[in-house]
């Protein structure tokens, strides 16, 4: 384990290769200090408290370590509450070079997502739509706005996750794969044990409001994971943690 004050830079923080048949999928979130993710069931923050929960830093971090992905995931709810494109780092690499945009895929079933916003508009590589089985005019929407659509029928949520991921490093070569929640397809994915890192900021500040989201959220226990802390990074008061995940 490996305990340094200052942010780290993503050449020091080598990732794994892919596992077999499918990506090497990391989660990279944030929270709160008494682990909520949002502001609150409407996820507005109070006055004062700025925009996000984590600190300009650990947004310039969010970005610095996307580079290091083929594909950034997140879903449908999570791309609602935060309609944008996950970008990356403005500056160019040590070698001069900026860095190639992460493919973006959303999870979703109904298919009902802010086709209008800057997830959509900014993104600089169509956006990636996994869903289950979408009607015949849902998919012309989503299509119309420039998405490629990959359906899945109508089996168990499991089998379209797996079978994503699956086509996710056959077709599409994504060797890399980050999700950045929301709660609930982080679940899922753990569940699975398909998620093999966790990056997790905690942020220097308290929420307390009911109905506000946690890390992970489901119906099912996790409690036969076993996380591994790899490191520890400090930045004033905040926290940036590494764990690998096992089983």
């Amino acid at each position: 384990m490996t305990t340094i004050t200052g942010i780290p830079p993503l050449p020091d923080l080598p990732l794994p290769p892919p596992a077999a048949r499918r990506p090497y999928v990391a989660i990279n979130m944030v929270t709160s200090a008494d682990g909520k993710t949002t502001w609150g069931p409407e996820n507005i923050p109070p006055p004062g408290a700025g925009p996000t929960i984590g600190s300009a830093v650990d947004r310039a971090w969010m970005k610095t370590l996307r580079s290091g992905f083929d594909a950034i995931a997140r879903g449908a709810g999570t791309v609602r509450r935060h309609p944008y494109y996950p970008g990356l780092p403005s500056t160019p690499s040590p070698a001069g070079t900026l860095a190639t945009p992460p493919q973006f895929v959303v999870f979703t079933r109904t298919g009902e997502l802010p086709l209008d916003s800057r997830a959509f508009r900014e993104s600089p590589r169509p956006v990636l739509v996994v869903a289950g089985s979408l009607p015949y005019q849902q998919r012309q929407r989503l299509e119309k706005a420039g998405a490629i659509v990959w359906e899945f029928g109508q089996g168990a949520d499991d089998d379209r996750l797996l079978a994503a991921l699956s086509r996710l490093y056959q077709e599409a070569g994504v060797r890399r794969l980050l999700l950045e929640g929301g709660p609930h397809l982080n679940h899922q994915f753990l569940r699975l044990g398909a998620v093999d890192e966790l990056f997790f900021t905690v942020a220097a500040r308290l929420i307390g409001r009911s109905g506000s989201l946690s890390l992970v959220e489901g119906p099912d226990w996790l409690a036969h994971l076993r996380l591994e802390l790899v490191s520890v990074y400090q930045h004033q008061s905040e926290l940036f943690l590494r764990y690998k995940i096992h089983g």
